[in-house]
């Protein structure tokens, strides 16, 4: 499996790659707990009818974190609010597997490293030639022994000129999001086999059949929920169940402030010994709740 591209080599990526051709990058940012922060295009122009992809490149000082979607049971996820041109729509984020965190002593789920977060933007297929303004409204926290809130807009100017640009794109940039594509995780072979369910009013319990899983294998695996069904500073409990199914389950504490009727478990699930018969070691699972699960609280 390709790996996200190093933070420091990601970091000394010069932004005079989008200097060229009429290209205006939208300027970088630095400011408490930020190193660098910025709005990058893997396309030189835009094209109609052609998705545009964009990313957030975010580098935090050192010692610091930002943080995932599920932040877990502190933090605030990055987000972006778009402005976009008329027609143009802007996908979901799309987040590479997080890593444990240490706010002040809680565990919650983030980023110390460069992390590129990617979007997708859907393009008109008509649209007239000239230049375009991509909007961003960024917000964050970056967090060592205190935490940084923070908020900044951000322009892209790209041309729409199919013939001056009739294979839009820089290989460095390419490269970049190609790796950061890979790197986020996709969704559990099919071949496994989940149930949720929840033990007690605050213990969730996940059950997992993966054929050719082992106890060795499983003594190293994370899960990284998505929401706030799970709390991020409680340790996970695994039990080993059976040998020929390789079946295991994972115990997590469930906080009080945990969504009250939440119709999916859903998260990253990462085994740093590695998965049977797969080539990654993170995965995304989603597995609805039994009926009437939450119809008592």
């Amino acid at each position: 499996m390709i790996r996200l591209i190093p933070a420091l080599s990601l970091f000394l990526i010069p932004i005079l790659l989008f200097l060229s051709d009429g290209i205006i990058a939208a300027q970088p940012y630095s400011g408490p707990g930020i190193r660098s922060m910025e709005l990058l295009s893997a396309s030189h122009a835009i094209v109609p009818g052609e998705d545009l992809h964009l990313g957030l490149l975010i580098a935090p000082e050192p010692e610091h974190h930002t943080y995932w979607k599920g932040p877990g049971i502190v933090g605030v996820a990055t987000s972006i609010t778009w402005d976009l041109p008329e027609g143009f729509e802007a996908g979901p984020l799309r987040w590479p597997a997080p890593e444990k965190v240490d706010m002040v002593g809680i565990t919650a789920n983030g980023y110390r490293g460069t992390t590129l977060l990617l979007s997708t933007i859907k393009v008109p297929d008509s649209l007239p030639e000239g230049v375009y303004h991509l909007k961003a409204k960024v917000a964050w926290m970056a967090c060592a022994t205190s935490c940084n809130p923070g908020v900044t807009d951000f322009t892209l100017t790209l041309p729409c000129a199919p013939a001056k640009f009739p294979e839009p794109g820089n290989s460095s940039i390419l490269k970049l999001f190609q790796s950061t594509e890979q790197s986020i995780p996709s969704s559990a072979p099919a071949f496994w086999k989940s149930i949720v369910t929840l033990t007690d009013k605050n213990t969730i319990t996940l059950r997992l059949s993966i054929p050719g899983m082992n106890q060795k294998l499983a003594e190293d695996i994370e899960f990284f929920c998505d929401d706030m069904q799970v709390n991020s500073d409680k340790p996970t409990k695994m039990t080993w169940i059976n040998d020929e199914t390789g079946t295991f389950q994972l115990q997590f504490s469930r906080p009080d402030f945990a969504p009250k009727d939440p119709p999916r478990f859903s998260g990253v699930i990462r085994n740093l010994m590695g998965w049977p018969s797969t080539e990654s070691l993170t995965y995304e699972i989603s597995i609805p709740w039994p009926e009437g699960t939450f119809s008592n609280e």
